[in-house]
């Protein structure tokens, strides 16, 4: 069993892996598979993959009220801007306060001379909701930067609901 210190908590935790050895070789901590004779390196920059697998990346927000959580919002459009990265896609999805959920392809890469891509996506017609969520993520070998997003919206007039 092996114990990681968490430098933010201040505290240590115990580490949920099966493995053999480690090694700590130029700042990179290597890892022994338990059954199956592999190393796997553990963090550290360049690394895309797990055993030959590009690594799930994902990011989520908060769920956002729009002006009042107490009224309805039709949200109308999500705006992105990522880093240029040349070539590369990533998935943008959101969701719902009732669950309805909805992605479109973003891509990571632009012809002009600019470090960054912008990308605009129209919702569909799935106002008006509550709350909403957005989660950007890729499964590939090219990563992505996110420089911001925004979301457009409308808040609806006051619209008691009785449960």
């Amino acid at each position: 069993r092996v114990l990681k210190y968490d430098l933010n908590l201040r505290e240590w935790f115990p580490w949920g892996m099966s493995f053999g050895p480690l090694l700590m070789y130029q700042n990179a901590l290597y890892a022994g598979d338990s059954t199956a004779g592999k190393v796997y390196k553990y963090g550290g920059d360049g690394v895309t993959s797990d055993d030959g697998s590009n690594i799930d990346a994902w990011w989520k927000s908060k769920d956002f009220p729009g002006l009042d959580p107490f009224r309805e919002t039709s949200w109308q459009r999500i705006h992105l801007m990522a880093k240029n990265q040349v070539n590369g896609n990533m998935t943008l999805g959101f969701t719902t306060s009732l669950n309805q959920t909805g992605s479109y392809t973003v891509s990571l890469a632009t012809s002009s001379a600019l470090g960054y891509s912008r990308t605009t996506y129209a919702m569909p017609i799935r106002s008006p909701r509550n709350f909403l969520n957005v989660k950007l993520s890729n499964n590939s070998a090219t990563p992505f930067e996110i420089l911001g997003f925004k979301i457009d919206f409308f808040t609806n007039p006051w619209n008691p609901v009785n449960p």
